[in-house]
């Protein structure tokens, strides 16, 4: 069952693996509102 849940997660990493750097580049333009861009990206 460890395994299974390992596997879930890499896969979630790499699936998420872009939204790091979105975040950096919209929060040059869209600054102190980091609350909201999480929310618009959901």
């Amino acid at each position: 069952m460890n395994t299974g849940i390992t596997a879930i997660n890499e896969e979630v990493q790499q699936a998420s693996a872009f939204l790091r750097p979105l975040f950096t580049e919209i929060g040059k333009v869209v600054v102190g509102q980091a609350y909201l861009v999480e929310r618009l990206v959901i």
